[in-house]
């Protein structure tokens, strides 16, 4: 959260793809697959830059559950 907070464009409360993307395979190195896979799917499905607070916490949420285990490699 605090990396985050710390990041985050005041203006439109994002952090950009491009920065997410970095970020995520720093933090989750052994599953850059997994932070490929989710940054392509919000670049599609979003109109925006980037990754607010909420999706960035779904992420989260989601590498810590039982489900990025399975996730094909």
């Amino acid at each position: 959260m605090y990396l985050f907070n710390i990041n985050i464009d005041k203006k439109t409360k994002t952090i950009p793809f491009e920065c997410v993307q970095i970020y995520f395979i720093e933090l989750f190195n052994p599953f850059p697959e997994i932070v490929n896979e989710f940054i392509n799917f919000m670049k599609q499905k979003k109109k925006s830059e980037g990754l607010n607070k909420d999706q960035w916490m779904s992420f989260l949420d989601f590498f810590n559950s039982p489900l990025a285990t399975t996730f094909p490699k």
